[in-house]
């Protein structure tokens, strides 16, 4: 067994060590299937280059046979991992499955027929040696009828049912898969072309097959797709038709959390679209990235996120990360989910607002203000804070209501609110007690300052003027303030009730003022 080196092997020793490298390339991804298939396909293309190099190389005909039979073992392999390869990649899978079965005996088959040709002649019948330049000498292989009428019709078709899937795949699917289902096509119709050129005798080399060499390029190719549009991390392209008609916003994101898939929905919500979306990192595309936990030990988490948008108006997304985890149960990605809740969280704002507060005057209703007034005076207890509670009531609300109608009463009831929030301080809290009575809370504030600003509310209400029927109303309130000094153990209770009893003693002293009753831990 002797070789002499020719230049004419520089493409394939080219293409060779195009998929050596692209080996290396992929080792990142080898938990995917579509990974394992790839690989497949490149030992194939490296057995047809680094054979067909050994064989050009080769100076006696045993030699040539001998690494041409090895080449054999990835040429038939190809249109197999290509089938199963697109397969993959546009999830038009179960249909191809039985092809890939046939397309596997055959394989066998034909493989046997090869290393067992010196019996039977059926794939050569009498090979021979060719000088194609003074370098070098081709075998001119002499194919027997297994060859023309068995093999080259079966992976022929094959190769046309690949093709055929990849264009299916093209039109199903959306713009960073139609990119990858382009770049595939041409990397597979390129050696495609080249080897029917060779089967029916058209080459610049007579008998000298150059699809081994087109193959490298395609690999090449193929790796680019797997760079540019992670051709490998995105979902199938029959998946992505259902993911992109889903209402929810759908990102899939790979193991580095770089956006490999983004649907429609999710990119209307980010603002932004698949070109500016795919392959970037997460917390390039997402405005809430850096809000949320992205811990791969937690297999599925949700949160409700508020978001102001750019038209002013504060949306609120209920956000679910999920592990994506493959058939061997480890984790190749991450799924995130969005869905625009705005108009539950909406209601249930509502609810809860109508749950706490007066429908009327929009203050606090009474269980509520006695909820945070518990709440209230225990701090306060334990730190020791002064605080005080002041309970107001219009003077003759009655006579209003009967005189003038609860119309009337309902604006009075309103003004005095205004009133009242317009000049407690935004930390102070403000109730309606029942009925015309009104409640304040004011942290922090002892009686003095408590009286204080009771006096100055009795005085702007009492200036209000209110016109009814061309008549002008003018009101008057009673107001009681129970002072707590922060000593000794005061309750929601005994406060509430030292507020009542400080107005009605305003009351009986003439209206229109305000009593003060403190808090006494006796």
């Amino acid at each position: 067994m002797s070789f002499a080196y020719t230049p004419y092997t520089l493409p394939f020793i080219a293409s060779s060590i195009i998929t050596i490298v692209l080996c290396f390339f992929i080792y990142p991804f080898r938990n995917e299937v579509a990974t394992k298939v790839f690989g497949g396909l490149l030992i194939a293309i490296f057995l047809w280059s680094a054979g067909f190099v050994l064989e050009i190389m080769g100076v006696e005909l045993s030699t040539k046979i001998l690494f041409a039979n090895i080449q054999f073992l990835g040429i038939t392999a190809i249109p197999i991992t290509f089938l199963a390869l697109a397969r993959n990649i546009t999830g038009r899978g179960q249909k191809l499955r039985f092809v890939l079965y046939i397309l596997a005996v055959f394989y066998v088959v034909t493989n046997i027929l090869i290393w067992t040709n010196d019996l039977h002649h059926w794939f050569r019948q009498s090979p021979r040696l060719d000088t194609a330049s003074e370098t070098f000498t081709i075998l001119v292989n002499d194919y027997g009828f297994w060859f023309y009428y068995v093999q080259v019709p079966i992976y022929y078709s094959a190769y046309m049912i690949t093709l055929f899937t990849i264009i299916q795949g093209w039109r199903f699917s959306s713009v960073p898969f139609r990119r990858q289902a382009g770049i595939l096509f041409f990397s597979f119709a390129l050696p495609f072309l080249v080897d029917i050129f060779y089967v029916i005798g058209i080459s610049p080399i007579p008998n000298f097959n150059f699809t081994s060499a087109a193959f490298g390029i395609s690999g090449a190719l193929i790796a680019f797709a797997l760079y540019q549009y992670r051709l490998f991390d995105i979902v199938p392209m029959a998946n992505d038709l259902i993911v992109r008609n889903f209402s929810e916003g759908v990102i899939v994101l790979n193991l580095q959390n770089r956006v490999i898939e983004i649907n429609p929905s999710a990119c209307e919500i980010i603002h932004t679209d698949p070109a500016n979306a795919i392959g970037m990192p997460v917390t390039n595309v997402l405005w809430f990235a850096r809000e949320i936990n992205f811990d791969p030990g937690i297999d599925q988490r949700t949160f409700t996120l508020r978001h102001n948008e750019t038209d002013g108006i504060e949306h609120y997304y209920d956000v679910t990360l999920q592990n994506i985890k493959n058939s061997r149960r480890n984790m190749v990605g991450t799924l995130i989910t969005i869905l625009d809740v705005s108009e539950r969280q909406l209601s249930i704002m509502k609810t809860r607002i109508l749950a706490t507060t007066d429908s009327l005057t929009g203050v606090f209703n009474r269980r509520h203000f006695f909820e945070l007034l518990e709440l209230e005076v225990s701090k306060a207890s334990q730190l020791s804070q002064a605080m005080a509670v002041i309970m107001l009531d219009i003077d003759d609300f009655k006579h209003f209501n009967d005189q003038y109608g609860h119309a009337v009463g309902d604006k009075i009831l309103t003004r005095v609110t205004q009133t009242c929030q317009t000049h407690l301080r935004n930390f102070d809290l403000l109730g309606r007690y029942g009925g015309d009575e009104f409640i304040a809370l004011l942290p922090q504030a002892n009686s003095e300052l408590a009286k204080n600003v009771a006096t100055r509310l009795c005085q702007l209400i009492s200036s209000l003027e209110i016109i009814v029927n061309a008549n002008t109303i003018s009101l008057t309130v009673s107001i009681g303030v129970a002072g707590y000094s922060g000593e000794g153990h005061a309750t929601a209770d005994k406060l509430l009730q030292l507020a009542d009893a400080a107005m009605y003693q305003a009351k009986e002293s003439g209206k229109n003022r305000v009593s003060v009753i403190d808090f006494n831990n006796d």
